[in-house]
């Protein structure tokens, strides 16, 4: 008989097979009928939001405390690196600042000789010495806010810490993200079967396969970011098609770059959902932080910082409930992915 895919690991194996050598579940009889097909209408995004917000609603202790386990450490050591990375630019803007202060006076009162001057029709002569004096306050407090900027430190040193501070946020969050949203994959599968573990039993089950996980999600950090640097394009369309990378690491047994594959693969069926997911999560992490940055200063930053990561993880578990969801609706289409397949799968992580 013709080798058929497997439901669980995607790979095809012989019709005769009765378990997935891969996974270890058991695979279903020839003749069985499943609950649900692949013809079954899609879900709308919309749809898909708003069973999410319903599951958040009713399990939010539970998500909250499930995203706080990793991301709040995770956000105050990054909003350590951040303010002690960014300090000296803080320091440099002050600095300019003050510079620019005591010039202002200068400037001022050029300008305004110069619009008296044109009120009383002074001659020509009075009017350039007016427009000379203008120009020469103007170069001064150019001249003198690139010096207090250079005093505190060099334009390069500059542009350097910021690539920096950027990069230790990218691959801080390139980590505990995807391990949250790991955690989240787990819950989500156990509320929508019924179940009731709690965060502690959720993360248990993470580390069951944790080196798996991090085989997938490191590399896809690290690609990530060089999309990214290869004029951002490129990095945005491989976030888009890693998407999947947390829930086929563990609800597929899948690891390293069969995982990648596999989210390429699933990302590439469906691409458009996806991308409006992750849309609104980026509009989501943009409120909040806009929010923190309305409540709390940007000079200071470890408080902006770790205050603007608080307020996404209120807001963190609603699009990665949304995107766990949508990652079920496309298995569902294109593997007649089941809740009795979704119940094998998570029994074999407990028996991982």
């Amino acid at each position: 008989m013709a080798d058929t895919p497997c439901p669980h690991c995607g790979a095809p194996h012989a019709a005769s097979a009765a378990f997935c050598p891969t996974t270890g579940v058991p695979l279903p009889g020839p003749g069985a009928a499943p609950t649900a097909g692949p013809g079954l209408p899609e879900k709308g995004v919309f749809d898909i939001l708003k069973e999410a917000w319903s599951l958040y609603r009713q399990h939010a202790r539970l998500l909250l405390l499930t995203c706080a386990v990793l991301f709040v450490p995770a956000s105050v050591v990054k909003s350590c690196a951040v303010s002690l990375i960014m300090a000296p630019t803080v320091a440099a803007a002050t600095a300019v600042e003050a510079a620019a202060s005591g010039q202002a006076g200068d400037l001022e009162a050029a300008r305004l000789a110069l619009q008296e001057a044109y009120q009383r029709h002074a001659d020509r002569a009075t009017i350039d010495k007016l427009q000379a004096d203008q120009a020469r306050a103007l170069k001064e407090f150019g001249r003198r806010s690139m010096l207090a900027a250079g005093a505190a430190m060099g334009g390069f040193t500059m542009f350097v810490l910021g690539i920096l501070g950027t990069l230790v946020t990218f691959f801080i969050y390139a980590i505990a993200v995807p391990l949250t949203n790991g955690a989240l994959t787990i819950a989500v599968a156990d509320r929508v079967l019924g179940g009731g573990a709690g965060w502690r039993e959720v993360w248990m089950l993470l580390f069951r396969r944790l080196g798996p996980l991090l085989t997938a999600i490191i590399p896809a950090a690290f690609i990530t970011a060089f999309g990214f640097v290869l004029f951002i394009l490129p990095g945005l369309i491989l976030g888009l098609l890693f998407a999947f990378v947390s829930p086929v690491v563990l609800i597929e047994n899948l690891r390293g770059r069969d995982a990648l594959r596999r989210s390429v693969e699933l990302v590439g069926s469906d691409w458009l959902r996806v991308a409006i997911m992750i849309t609104v999560f980026a509009v989501l992490r943009w409120f909040a932080q806009l929010v923190a940055h309305m409540l709390v200063p940007s000079s200071a930053l470890f408080v902006s910082s770790l205050f603007g990561d608080l307020v996404t993880m209120i807001f963190l578990p609603l699009p990665v409930l949304g995107m766990v969801l949508l990652y079920f609706d496309v298995r569902r289409k294109r593997d007649n992915f089941t809740d009795d397949r979704l119940r094998a799968d998570l029994e074999a992580l407990k028996t991982a």
